[in-house]
């Protein structure tokens, strides 16, 4: 007899969490995930509820989200989706930004007056020096 439907999903959810694990994102919330996934994820933003769908198994991302989401935790798809090809790539030590996304937020940048492009700039060390912090490095 072939696993379910139901059972796929189950195992689909044991993955994605295992691998957030790995990637350092444990504990992780639904909306972290939501959060997280939406950072490196170029297209329609993922909402709160479809990540809680993925964490507690009730769906499969699409094909194109499950490949973010592979590439963006170290992880092979075909792993993530079928628990297949144990293989992992080495995860990265920060998240990946897409090109877009970076020009976008470059150009937005540039927009602001010297005195708040400053105030960024400070926001942006003081959220690094506490995720450093976290990580423990």
């Amino acid at each position: 007899m072939g696993i379910t439907t139901e059972q796929e999903r189950a195992a689909f959810s044991q993955r994605l969490k295992l691998a957030l694990g790995q990637a350092g994102m444990q504990p992780c919330t639904s909306a972290r995930l939501a959060s997280e996934f939406n950072r490196v994820h170029s297209g329609a933003p993922v909402t709160l509820h479809a990540a809680r769908k993925w964490m507690i198994g009730e769906s499969i991302p699409t094909q194109e989200k499950l490949k973010v989401l592979a590439t963006w935790l170290g992880v092979s798809a075909v792993w993530l989706r079928y628990g297949e090809e144990i293989e992992t790539v080495t995860p990265k030590k920060s998240l990946r930004v897409d090109e877009k996304t970076q020009r976008d937020l470059n150009e937005k940048v540039s927009r602001l007056n010297r005195h708040h492009r400053l105030i960024v700039m400070g926001m942006v060390d003081c959220l690094l020096k506490l995720q450093q912090k976290q990580s423990g490095a």
